[in-house]
């Protein structure tokens, strides 16, 4: 099993800019639909991605800087197939929010939600209200249960809990948890909260962005926004209906609702819902160049030259002539020196610290990294600019001034016209993480929008060589070498840096588990944090027999410790729905070159034929040729996308290489 693009290599990103929390009542039911994708191959650990989960909108902006590698989550079709019943609906759901002249506001919620299934009540039996606690206060909370007979169940305030925000970031988000008592399918659970936003984020901005999950019936949402009178609202639907309603003397009063009466399953190889879904965005910024110099005015002032950056600067640069090695020589530095640590107190989740400050922790988060890059450059008279991203599955940019599809900041080279993302603490310089490419991105210095380059072919590689010596009782000795770069470097890199004091054991007999083999082997590796040395890892093997031997029989290929990505990709059941959404997909070249020996008491009596597809974006081949006892396999794939982003046609196209790879990796070597 595999992703539909081959695996894509890519890093899961912490929220370090708590600029846009999304606090409509669907969010509190959407989050429990994380929206997982399907990204890569379950069968690599060192090679290729694990897994990643990711909800269908970004929270705030930061960069992960420990890169955790990720996986598909393929879904294979059931023999009957069953209709989709999302566990909770949307009753009712209706908000007001007035908006004060600078900035602040209060924001009032009542939610009714059914519980449809017995998923429904693990998943939504208790509920959740939260609020950054240094900015913002819960000023009344009340709930209850609503039965299917009618009866109704009031939720004590004892079962209203107050809880931190878990994980490993520093944050003032807090949560009011709801435990609704006596839940059951076809109970209604009511909660109705109050929220005081006594410090905006931004002086005199207000912005929000509501999504409405496709993945529940939403029966009937309702939002009304006051604003004092004159103050702009910039408005963007997709679905929803609505705008000004009417103005007052001292205040403009908007009104907006919406109904979907139907839902559908989780896509989960889909992009960020966010780019697909119904939803409204609201904020007094008017588009996405307001926020790009809203964040410079608050982040210039913190990438000041001092003696210290200038000190720093001079030392790393020192004989070093060309700008480009100069800039190396920061990028790793910062990238090697500064620890990741995800910070969202205050004001600070979306103004970085000053670049002193971030010298003197040697931590930060992604802003912090940014700035602190930003002024090393300016001391070694590099010129570059911060750069508004969104680092997980979204590749759209709002109508309107919203931050909400905004949760990473990396750097743009100007004078070298390159991307860099210091957070990407195994990623070469020059290299980006697979979910910073091909994005569309504000570079706030300049100004101006841009987008990072797409993935290509040729950068983004992974090279293998095997060679295997089959023993008269069958038993296989084997080595294999594979050099990668691109996102494939940065994901083995990860994987190897994080798998430090695992016992090998362990470690070699989970790889040779994947595709069913048993034995012991040893892998080395270059050291995952030297980013400027070419990437390797090699294994010494010995697995236990595969095939029969001696007698007559066929057996097919071993992948041995070794990638496998072919064999992954091979195992993919992925099917094409009707309503395919766009899907993220990866530019890559992929080489796999076997020898195995067969044994003096073995004849080979047959060997495959070898398969090739080809397409104006695929390009594979296969071939077999056998010389004496030895058979010699190559495989290469060469897939170049057009966009990181693929149509149910491209999926399509890919499903047709994929039958072919299947019918390759099926092939089977006969003797007696």
């Amino acid at each position: 099993m595999t992703s539909r693009n081959g695996g894509v290599a890519a890093a899961p990103y912490c929220s370090c800019m708590r600029c846009a929390v999304v606090t409509d009542p669907v969010s509190t039911i959407r989050a429990l639909m994380t929206n997982f994708a399907a990204r890569g191959s379950p069968h690599s650990t060192f090679w290729a991605p694990i897994y990643r989960p990711e909800g269908s909108i970004a929270a705030g902006i930061c960069g992960a800087a420990a890169l955790v590698i990720l996986s598909v989550l393929a879904a294979s079709p059931a023999l009957t197939e069953q209709p989709y019943e999302p566990p909770t609906s949307v009753e009712r759901d209706v908000g007001s929010i007035t908006v004060n002249a600078d900035g602040s506001y209060s924001q009032t919620t009542e939610t009714t939600v059914r519980i449809e299934t017995p998923q429904g009540i693990v998943s939504d039996g208790s509920q959740s209200v939260s609020y950054a606690s240094a900015r913002e206060t819960i000023e009344s909370i009340e709930a209850w249960v609503v039965q299917p007979d009618g009866s109704k169940i009031i939720v004590p305030p004892e079962s209203i809990h107050t809880q931190d925000e878990g994980g490993d970031e520093i944050s003032d988000t807090k949560y009011k948890i709801i435990v609704f008592p006596q839940v059951r399918v076809g109970s209604r659970l009511y909660w109705k909260a109050k929220k005081i936003v006594h410090t905006p984020l931004f002086p005199g901005q207000f912005f929000k962005t509501f999504e409405m999950s496709p993945f529940f019936k939403v029966e009937h949402f309702e939002l009304e926004i006051t604003l004092p009178a004159g103050k702009s609202l910039y408005v963007e639907t997709r679905g929803v209906e609505g705008g000004l309603e009417r103005h007052t003397a001292d205040a403009d009063h908007y009104r907006f609702t919406y109904e979907r009466p139907t839902s559908a399953p989780p896509d989960e190889t889909a992009v960020s819902a966010i780019d697909y879904a119904d939803l409204l965005r609201v904020s007094t910024l008017p588009d996405v160049l307001a926020v790009a110099r809203l964040y410079q005015t608050n982040a210039a002032p913190k990438a000041v030259v001092t003696d210290k950056i200038r000190e720093l600067a001079l030392n790393l640069t020192t004989g070093v002539t060309e700008e480009r090695e100069k800039a190396r020589a920061l990028y790793d530095w910062v990238s090697k020196n500064i620890r990741y640590v995800a910070i969202e107190l205050g004001s600070g989740g979306n103004i970085p610290h000053s670049a002193d400050e971030v010298l003197a922790n040697e931590y930060g988060d992604c802003k912090d990294h940014a700035v602190l890059l930003e002024s090393l450059l300016a001391a070694a008279g590099i010129d570059s600019s911060p750069v508004l991203i969104n680092a997980g599955w979204s590749y759209t940019l709002p109508k309107v001034g919203s931050f909400a599809s905004f949760n990473h900041v990396i750097t743009y080279l100007t004078s070298l016209d390159l991307y860099v993302d210091s957070t990407a603490q195994f990623a070469p310089f020059g290299i980006l993480p697979f979910q910073d490419t091909d994005k569309p991105v504000a570079l706030t210095s300049l100004g101006r929008l841009g987008r990072t380059p797409r993935m290509l072919a040729d950068v983004n590689v992974s090279r293998t060589k095997v060679s295997i010596v089959i023993h008269s009782d069958g038993t296989i000795e084997g080595t294999s070498m594979a050099t990668l770069s691109g996102s494939y470097e940065i994901s083995s890199r990860a994987t190897r840096f994080g798998h430090r004091g695992d016992p090998e054991d362990r470690v070699v007999k989970g790889l040779l588990s994947r595709f069913g083999e048993t034995g012991s082997g040893s892998m080395s590796n270059v050291d995952p944090e030297d980013i400027d040395k070419p990437y390797w890892i090699e294994a010494h093997f010995k697995l236990d027999p595969v095939a029969n031997l001696p007698g007559r029989g066929a057996m097919r290929i071993p992948v041995g410790v070794a990638p496998g990505r072919f064999a992954g990709m091979a195992a993919d059941k992925t099917t094409v729905s009707q309503d395919q959404h766009p899907w993220p997909c990866r530019s890559q070249t992929i080489m796999e070159s076997y020898s195995i020996q067969f044994p003096s008491n073995v004849s080979i009596t047959g060997i495959p034929h070898g398969v090739a597809y080809r397409d104006d974006q695929i390009d594979f081949q296969s071939t077999y040729r056998r010389v004496g006892r030895q058979v010699l396999v190559e495989r290469t794939l060469v897939a170049q996308r057009p966009s990181q982003v693929c149509s149910k046609e491209d999926l399509e196209h890919w499903r047709a290489f994929e039958l072919k790879l299947q019918r390759d990796q099926r092939s089977q070597i006969f003797y007696r």
